[in-house]
């Protein structure tokens, strides 16, 4: 069955690493995939042609365009993943999560205690699955079709001549699956607009959403139900009502769905080299000294940190970046930890070093950008702001297909109370189309659009944002798009816009907005926000 939920997308995934960082990281590149791990070359290469050959048929079933290369990077086990992410990581297994500024995954190279079936290919391949779902969808999607999507695509097998087939069980969700308090097919349906009572409830969209989903799409007993089920709710957000009129007596369903787990047999899906094309080429190369100096600070920067992690790893980068004053990315990665840290003059003297290097780099200016912006706020000094935007332009002539200096400059105007002109509008919808799977792209473009007065382009561009897969439940976009279904009036809505905050969205004036969330696989019992 082919839906057609994906258009053209780019963007890079960065990844994080926690303990000491390793002498002997490889790095593979191929067309559509970057990965980075401390593992034989021989390994690392069959990964990556993995990888390719998976990202072949994501694109064929789902009708997906073609999008920029993927970064992903593979730490040495579940206590790295666990430990990387902090507190409140305890069952993570993988993470994944999406803004302008790129696309972060994490998943181990082993997972130890885990049973065979659930392995680290089956995390990796149900979170890009999610990278896919979620590229330039302008549709609802609800979060049991999410995860159950992601864990039917998961289980893919690569055959020896490129070949994937699709459809396998997951034995490892056996017991939430023939569990006494399996989620009726109506409790799924309400699941993104009545909160589960707790993240082990939670995990229903994973085991009866792959059970729904599997049925929906590879059993042929209700063809074309699905495509019917998602258009219907798109019209009404109404998902019992649009249940009902599609999949008819629900409970008729729910006892169809009973036996189908029981059969313990499903139908599967091969897509053979002619139809996804053959494994790519992948090159292999070893990280610099300076690389793998850095790679633990780097990418702890890349995932996130807090006011209060921020100040202590620039503390543990420095010195290790000053050993590497004439290494392009170290000094990269030492601007974008400098500025988190708010040491504005650190970042900016760092990023001066790399454009020494490389007067082409786009994050040396991105950062010499956010540095001036900082300055014009402190001073609100309007000079400051149109030397920020100036830098802002400069990356985007650098490279026009990335998200970040589009957001950057749209988000400049209004930090300094303007109201951003035609051009930045329009960059900001190019970065939408660029980075479909950031939430908060698609609630800054949603406001946009509401201001122009096109209420029906304003719900598109939201509406992947209303549905959270791993939401406990109903978000603020899903509010705004609720609202939108009682009225249409664009001053109403930008009022409710305003109450959920979302008029003040942005990067250098952030407040605390919902929705924001990454998506990633559970380990075992619980799910975090953007951790799986």
């Amino acid at each position: 069955m082919k839906f057609s939920i994906l258009k053209a997308a780019a963007a890079f995934i960065a990844v994080l690493v926690s303990g000491p960082a390793h002498a002997e990281w490889l790095e593979a590149t191929s067309p559509h995939f970057t990965v980075v791990g401390d593992m034989s070359e021989r390994e690392l290469r069959e990964r990556t042609v993995a990888l390719e050959q998976y990202d072949a048929m994501l694109r064929y079933v789902l009708n997906a365009e073609e999008a920029v290369p993927v970064t992903v990077f593979i730490v040495s086990g579940l206590g790295a993943v666990q430990d990387a992410l902090g507190s409140g990581a305890r069952n993570a297994a993988g993470f994944y999560s999406a803004t302008a500024q790129g696309a972060n995954a994490v998943v181990p190279e082993r997972l130890g205690y885990y049973r065979e079936d659930f392995n680290p290919r089956v995390v990796l391949f149900h979170e890009y699955a999610h990278h896919m779902l979620l590229t330039n969808v302008e549709i609802f999607m609800p979060g049991w079709a999410q995860e159950g999507l992601a864990e039917m695509f998961a289980t893919a097998k690569i055959e020896d001549d490129g070949g994937v087939v699709i459809g396998d069980k997951n034995d490892s969700r056996a017991d939430e699956m023939f569990g006494a308090h399996r989620w009726s097919v109506e409790r799924m349906l309400l699941s993104d607009f009545e909160p589960p009572k707790n993240p082990y409830d939670n995990i229903e969209k994973y085991s009866r959403g792959w059970a729904l989903a599997h049925y929906l799409w590879m059993s042929g007993e209700r063809p074309n139900q699905y495509g019917e089920f998602i258009a219907e709710l798109n019209r009404t957000v109404d998902p019992v009502a649009s249940g009902k009129k599609v999949f008819g007596d629900l409970d008729r369903l729910d006892s169809e769905l009973d036996r189908y787990i029981r059969m313990h047999k499903y139908k599967l899906a091969r897509f053979g080299p002619e139809l996804i094309g053959k494994p790519a080429e992948v090159a292999i190369r070893r990280l610099s000294e300076g690389e793998a100096a850095m790679l633990d600070y780097r990418m702890t920067s890349t995932l996130g940190v807090t006011g209060e992690t921020a100040g202590p790893l620039a503390a543990k980068a420095r010195p290790v970046a000053a050993r590497f004053p004439d290494s392009v990315p170290v000094q990269t990665w030492l601007a974008e930890i400098e500025y988190d840290a708010k040491n504005y003059d650190a970042a900016a003297a760092a990023a001066d070093r790399v454009l020494a290097m490389d007067p082409q780099s786009l994050f040396a200016m991105v950062y010499k950008g956010r540095v001036a912006m900082q300055r014009a706020l402190a001073a609100q000094e309007p000079a400051l702001a149109k030397e920020a935007r100036r830098w802002f332009l400069k990356a985007n002539r650098i490279d026009p297909d990335h998200a970040l200096p589009f957001m950057l400059y749209y988000d400049s105007f209004g930090a300094m109370g303007q109201t951003p002109p035609s051009d930045a509008v329009t960059g900001l919808y190019r970065a939408v189309t660029l980075v479909p799977q950031d939430t908060t792209l698609r609630i800054r473009a949603a406001v946009a659009l509401l201001r122009e007065g096109d209420v029906e382009s304003a719900r598109r561009i939201i509406a992947p944002a209303a549905f959270a897969a791993e939401s406990l439940g109903e978000n603020s976009a899903l509010q705004l798009v609720k609202t939108m279904q009682e009225t249409l009036d664009p001053e109403a809505l930008l009022a409710k816009a305003a109450e959920l905050k979302f008029d003040r969205l942005n990067e250098f004036v952030l407040p605390e907005v919902d929705g924001e969330e990454a998506s990633g696989e559970d380990g075992e019992s619980g799910e975090g926000e953007g951790q799986s």
